[in-house]
């Protein structure tokens, strides 16, 4: 998608052959209503592929994958019927959707590895993070944490992993 609206986008990606006779041409509706029906392992499952598929991985030191992992909040479209639904902390303002991404990004290959999503309000970073180093099958790394990583619990989990090097953020004092 190159920032067009939908109907210029699917006309660039099948071209101007797709308006002949024989040819099916998707209409914008039917490609927003199978769009719906993806199951968010679909993405998963492309990520993990993508991962598995580079080549020339560049290694720190000529052994170390780096990464660092971080959350983020995204702000999505109201719906009273989602599982995202963050009551605000005021009772002025009105509740909106949220959800909060925890990301594992590859440093040297400008890729992300993996990511976990949750809802806003069912955050906790560091039990995504946990999971998400356990499910890493890529030999030796160093992970970086910023200050919200910082457990005891954190710490003995990536003591645990054979491969899991790692720098976590502290408060000074």
């Amino acid at each position: 998608m190159q920032g067009q609206n939908l109907s210029s986008e699917l006309f660039r990606a099948f071209g101007k052959d797709a308006t002949k006779k024989n040819d099916k041409v998707v209409s914008t509706s039917a490609y927003v209503q199978l769009k719906s029906q993806l199951s968010p392992a679909c993405f998963k499952h492309i990520l993990t592929v993508f991962n598995q598929n580079l080549f020339n991985i560049q290694l720190f030191d000529h052994h170390y994958r780096l990464f660092a992992i971080d959350g983020s909040d995204f702000n999505q479209i109201w719906n009273p019927k989602s599982n995202n639904i963050v009551q605000a902390s005021s009772h002025k303002k009105k509740p909106y959707c949220q959800i909060h991404v925890n990301a594992l990004y590859d440093l040297l290959n400008n890729t992300y590895q993996d990511c976990i999503f949750q809802p806003k309000s069912e955050m906790d970073e560091r039990k995504a993070a946990v999971q998400i180093f356990k499910a890493l099958n890529c030999g030796p790394y160093i992970v970086t944490m910023d200050r919200g990583y910082t457990s005891f619990n954190m710490i003995e989990n990536c003591n645990r992993l054979p491969d899991c090097h790692y720098i976590i953020r502290t408060k000074a004092g």
